[in-house]
């Protein structure tokens, strides 16, 4: 069974590095969760080149350019 990962910042230096380390890697390891503040680009590119089970944008106007470009029939509102 594939441990299951999460990456808090994945378009940051170390959340890039973090993904690039997990694609070397011969363990079973399955990334669900990708989560940045701002950088909706470099998420939307991330999330292109596999599937995660969730993406979260922090910032409401760049979360909607995301679910835009993932085709996403539902986006939920972060909770603070």
């Amino acid at each position: 069974m594939a441990k299951r990962i999460s990456i808090l910042g994945s378009t940051g230096s170390i959340g890039v590095n973090t993904l690039a380390v997990i694609d070397q890697l011969d363990e079973d390891l399955e990334v669900v969760y990708l989560s940045a503040y701002k950088n909706t680009e470099k998420i939307i590119e991330q999330a292109s080149e596999q599937y995660y089970l969730t993406n979260v944008m922090i910032d409401a106007a760049e979360r909607s350019i995301l679910c835009q470009n993932l085709l996403l029939d539902s986006c939920y509102e972060e909770y603070c």
